[in-house]
């Protein structure tokens, strides 16, 4: 016997505000080059070092030193951040990271080389998987919009990845106002007769209103009979005495929960 568990979010518009997302907040970018050429203006420099604080605000690299795999194209490409890389199978897969507020982010990414069109530049950012549209080539783009849940983002070669280097990346904070990341995940079948459901907070958000029950329109109306109240923490137990539902969780029950957040009134 089990319980599923379904998600359900909403957003309280207390303030008036646009949306629920509001992107192009705050923008980091990297070019991956050699020591020693031109940064490209509006650009923070890789170089292939070790992950650690750069002293630029900063803190990013790789699993392991690789200077070496660095280039400059010597002009090959009329733009410098498209004239350097850095290759990250030379000869094993590398990874690189940088230190980000839990979060969703705008990624624009750009893999390849000016000189050598061999490039299948399959990637894995924060687990989401970049197919290489063409095959062998030079250059490679992507935007993608991915959820940062341990601190990290992380980009590595996927499976089926040839020779695939990067050249330069843009990251773009999402800003949003609503919860999101729930945990179970939605649709989740849960073992036990209890539960610790958890969220990640809207950025505006003081407090959130949960509502939990077994009757999906009940929940999704916000009933007074489903509602567990305000409070300012992001996880809320079901099940156990003490909490909503002491008697515990039904078997063979599927259960919907909702949070609304609630935003600081001025």
């Amino acid at each position: 016997m089990c319980r599923e568990l379904i998600y359900l979010i909403s957003f309280v518009l207390v303030l008036g505000l646009a949306g629920d997302v509001a992107s192009g907040q705050e923008v980091v970018k990297i070019n991956f080059q050699a020591q020693g050429f031109n940064i490209p203006e509006g650009y923070l420099p890789d170089f292939g070092e070790v992950f650690a604080d750069r002293g630029n605000g900063y803190i990013y690299g790789w699993d392991s030193d690789i200077t070496g795999s660095a280039h400059d194209r010597a002009g090959s490409h009329s733009e410098q951040r498209y004239d350097t890389n850095i290759e990250m199978q030379d000869p094993v897969n590398r990874t690189w990271e940088i230190e980000l507020p839990v979060g969703f982010y705008d990624i624009f990414l750009v893999c390849g080389d000016a000189y050598y069109d061999d490039h299948v530049s399959t990637m894995d950012v924060e687990g989401t998987i970049l197919e290489d549209p063409d095959g062998r080539s030079n250059f490679d783009e992507y935007n993608v919009t991915v959820l940062v849940r341990e601190g990290r983002l992380t980009i590595q070669p996927a499976p089926g990845a040839i020779k695939s280097s990067l050249t330069f990346v843009h990251i773009t904070r999402v800003k949003v106002f609503k919860a999101y990341g729930p945990e179970p995940d939605e649709g989740a079948t849960h073992p036990d007769t209890w539960v610790d459901l958890g969220w990640l907070p809207g950025d505006a958000a003081v407090s959130h209103n949960v509502y939990f029950g077994d009757n999906f329109d009940d929940v999704n109306d916000g009933t007074p009979d489903t509602s567990q109240g305000n409070q300012p923490d992001t996880s809320f137990i079901v099940g156990l005495a003490g909490y909503a539902y002491p008697e515990g969780l039904v078997p063979d029950t599927t259960y919907y929960w909702r949070i609304d957040e609630v935003n600081e009134s001025h």
